[in-house]
């Protein structure tokens, strides 16, 4: 997978390293020297990680982060704000911030790149995010309860014989279809994948219980 790279400094030597090394490993860099083209370029290509440095000019790196902080779309990017070997970051400001860690320049590039594309990865492979907005974690719940409270009407003896084996309703076609179309339509990404990581698991030992009904009904039949 090729992840996109923002890169906020305007330094024309951490650009070129940054540019060169990250490439090397699959990311596509995109690079801007002040804070007044960081956002139209944010909007534009969407990065999976950001570079900022905290001095960067005209809108600097704390303003910057704050302003992803608070933004819906933007807020779940990884950012590692970066600053010069002699400078000291503004703790006052930093601890109102969400952030990965502040890198020091220079920087060992190869390093760098190769813990971010870890990062990156492993965040695929999370089931669920470490951390929701507040409206999508109500979301998920509602999803979630909606899903779990639907259920096929099915023959009273059926139902009573499921409800002494503490087994689940099956579920018929028309209804997960009905359950995909909700998740498909959900807006949020993170919300689709907390709930599916929820439902699925369950559909799946619907099956499984739906399976060995079935063999035992056959057993029977020819004993």
């Amino acid at each position: 997978m090729t992840y996109k790279l923002l890169l906020a400094d305007d330094s024309f030597t951490v650009q070129k390293i940054v540019t060169l090394t990250f490439s090397e490993i699959g990311f596509e860099v995109h690079v801007v020297r002040d804070g007044n083209f960081f956002i139209d370029t944010l909007r534009e290509i969407n990065p999976d990680v950001i570079l900022l440095d905290i001095n960067l000019p005209e809108k600097d790196g704390y303003e910057l982060c704050e302003e992803l902080n608070k933004s819906d779309d933007y807020s779940e990017i990884p950012i590692f704000l970066m600053k010069g070997a002699f400078d000291s970051p503004d703790e006052e400001k930093l601890k109102n911030l969400k952030y990965q860690e502040i890198i020091s320049k220079p920087f060992d590039a190869s390093s760098l790149a190769g813990k971010i594309k870890e990062i990156l990865e492993e965040r695929e492979k999370v089931e669920l995010p470490s951390f929701l907005p507040e409206q999508n974690q109500l979301e998920k719940k509602e999803m979630i309860n909606e899903i779990k409270g639907e259920a096929p009407e099915i023959p009273q003896k059926i139902a009573e014989e499921e409800k002494k084996e503490e087994g689940y309703p099956i579920l018929s076609d028309e209804l997960i279809e009905r359950i995909i179309e909700k998740l498909v339509k959900k807006i949020s990404p993170e919300v689709v994948k907390e709930v599916a990581s929820k439902v699925i698991p369950e559909i799946a030992e619907i099956y499984i219980k739906q399976e060995i009904e079935r063999v035992k009904e056959e057993v029977k039949s020819e004993s």
